[in-house]
């Protein structure tokens, strides 16, 4: 049974991955633009002027006034918090786009699903569920099982691991801060 059980964890963290990727993939095949939403177009703003300009800044630069020698001044960007742009900009100077992190958030959404079963785990070393466990070691496990499975198709988490937002790089690091 315990081994059973320890190969949950394995097929709930697969299941919450199939989920995000599946929608993943109609989003590319129904609106390819379908990534991008509300406050999208700013962060990849921000994150395209930290590339080419090293500005923490939403403003455009029109291509005209653009010369070799002169760019105009870019307004520095007091709202937005700095990791998420910081994160598309890494994505952009290794060379990826859009796709490429939706799917590093749709990994950082199942491996915070990982983070909430381990929570739960640590959170349970005495069995707390006697009626579950009445003393077993099977008293962890359940709990971290039930955990990782409401985490793992919870249906925000999977629509936001698809846009180009905050959301699923804050949820993890609050997670992570929380292990």
């Amino acid at each position: 049974f315990k081994e059973i059980m320890k190969q949950g964890i394995f097929y709930l963290l697969f299941v919450a991955f199939g989920v995000r990727i599946i929608y993943f993939l109609m989003i590319l095949y129904l609106n390819p633009s379908g990534f991008r939403e509300y406050d999208s177009f700013q962060y990849l703003s921000i994150a395209r002027n930290l590339v080419e300009h090293n500005s923490f800044s939403q403003s455009a630069i029109p291509a005209i006034s653009v010369t070799a020698t002169s760019t105009p001044p870019l307004i520095p960007d007091p709202y937005r918090t700095p990791l998420y742009p910081l994160f598309l900009s890494f994505i952009m100077l290794i060379g990826g786009g859009e796709k490429m992190a939706v799917i590093l958030q749709i990994l950082i959404s199942v491996a915070t699903t990982a983070f909430g079963y381990k929570i739960t785990y640590m959170l349970t070393k005495k069995p707390c569920l006697p009626c579950l466990s009445a003393g077993k070691p099977a008293g962890r496990e359940i709990p971290s099982l039930v955990t990782a499975a409401i985490m793992g198709v919870d249906i925000p988490s999977i629509v936001y691991a698809n846009l180009m937002m905050t959301e699923t790089l804050f949820v993890f690091v609050f997670t992570l801060s929380v292990y």
